[in-house]
């Protein structure tokens, strides 16, 4: 159930850390809301440092390049990630971010 506009009750709490299934890296819970009994988190992905391309500035996300420098911001639903509530949560309060909206003009 969800709060008349507010974060749906049954959502993680914003820090959240996630693994997005889709595109298999660790995250962040930014943000929740509930449509037609499902909850969608937007989340913030964590750059994949692991490799030694990951440096390579021109090297981007692609179906079979999972490397890559930037950070993603998505929203997932909750059957799309596995959610670690073992472990602590992030402290959000001094991290921004930010949304882009189609209506931007360049």
């Amino acid at each position: 159930m969800s709060s008349k506009y507010g974060y749906p009750t049954d959502a993680v709490k914003p820090g959240t850390i996630v693994r997005s299934i889709r595109f298999d890296r660790l995250g962040v819970v930014t943000d929740a809301f509930e449509e037609e009994g499902i909850i969608y988190y937007s989340c913030f992905l964590i750059p994949n440092t692991s490799s030694k391309n990951a440096l390579n500035l021109t090297t981007g996300y692609s179906k079979n390049n999972k490397t890559g420098i930037d950070g993603l911001l998505v929203e997932e639903s909750e059957f799309d990630l596995i959610c670690y509530l073992m472990l602590g949560r992030v402290n959000l309060d001094n991290v921004g971010f930010y949304h882009s909206t189609p209506d931007i003009m360049l």
